[in-house]
């Protein structure tokens, strides 16, 4: 290939590359990181179950960029059912003015098979200059659990048939 020709494929792929960088800028996020308690999380139910619709809420106030992600091994996993502005990484991205009193939902479902043994939900707050990053994880729980009072109902089952038994033998 003449010198001619590489300069005109180098110049093509830089438009390329370039008009494709042009589109992530919204799903970039400053790399200053803060743990504050500006905000909350809150994820309900709190335990990974397979093909469950997870409630997961954001409080707190200000103008922000909101990004929500689940991940495993840093895998998005699972399904978002609110559309933000863009997908960013798997997951839907906000743009929102937040006061006092106003929640940011979404609604996550989790993967219907092969589910991991947990997951990251991570959830990335920026006012243009620092990011705040949320997360929570969701552990898998058994199919077949029951509640976690099961096994103190059945020590109660136990103790109400021996005391049956105790007065039963008094009365004869």
């Amino acid at each position: 290939m003449t010198l001619t020709g590489c300069t005109a494929v180098l110049l093509l792929l830089g438009v390329i590359t370039t008009g494709y960088a042009a589109d992530l800028p919204q799903c970039d996020f400053p790399n200053n990181t803060a743990s504050s308690d500006i905000y909350t999380l809150s994820i309900f139910p709190e335990i990974l179950y397979n093909d469950t619709v997870y409630t997961v809420k954001i409080n707190g106030s200000g103008s922000v960029k909101v990004l929500f992600q689940s991940l495993s091994n840093n895998t998005a996993v699972g399904t978002w059912s609110q559309n933000g502005t863009n997908n960013c990484a798997g997951g839907p991205l906000f743009n929102v003015t937040m006061n006092a009193n106003k929640s940011l939902v979404a609604n996550w479902t989790s993967p219907s098979d092969q589910l991991p043994a947990f997951v990251d939900i991570k959830v990335s707050i920026t006012d243009g200059n620092v990011t705040n990053i949320l997360r929570k994880k969701l552990y898998a729980g058994s199919a077949n659990a029951g509640s976690a009072f099961q096994p103190l109902s059945t020590c109660f089952a136990v103790i109400q048939s021996l005391g049956l038994l105790v007065l039963t033998r008094n009365l004869l």
